[in-house]
């Protein structure tokens, strides 16, 4: 997979070299998408990039990575799990950028969902601002266990 250049701004397939840096964002940065104050652990990022469905894009600025997003790719369906920019680099078009990196190598699934929370202001702005709309296509469930 060609990486994606911008302003110093590398956009590029995460290795399992990248494990530890991914995990230490993950933990440090609450998420524009998937659950807020979530604990990761080194094996499931592994298991992310390892995984035959998934994929774990990262952005890299100054060799620093600022940015991560893991997808799932299954039939005709993009699921947009995690996406983090950290957070002193947002607004600078880094989310911006990896979406449509996204999209471009989701394409031949024909669609890409994902969840927000009613609250999350900046990612419903990001996600309206590329095309985004309410979806209609599935309803949300959940049941507390513990």
């Amino acid at each position: 997979m060609k990486p994606f250049i911008l302003k110093n701004i590398k956009i590029e397939k995460a290795s399992l070299n990248y494990s530890d840096e991914i995990l230490k964002l993950l933990n440090s940065s609450h998420n524009l998408v998937g659950y807020r104050d979530e604990k990761f652990t080194l094996n499931e990022v592994k298991d992310y990039i390892r995984g035959k469905s998934n994929l774990v894009l990262i952005s890299k600025l100054k060799g620093e990575i600022v940015g991560v997003i893991i997808a799932n790719l299954w039939r005709d369906y993009c699921y947009l799990y995690l996406f983090i920019v950290d957070k002193p680099h947002r607004r600078k078009g880094i989310g911006n950028k990896m979406l449509e990196y996204l999209e471009k190598k989701a394409e031949k699934e024909g669609y890409i969902g994902l969840l927000t929370k009613k609250r999350d202001d900046e990612m419903i702005n990001l996600i309206r601002k590329r095309g985004y709309v309410k979806g209609d296509k599935f309803i949300y469930f959940h049941k507390r266990l513990k």
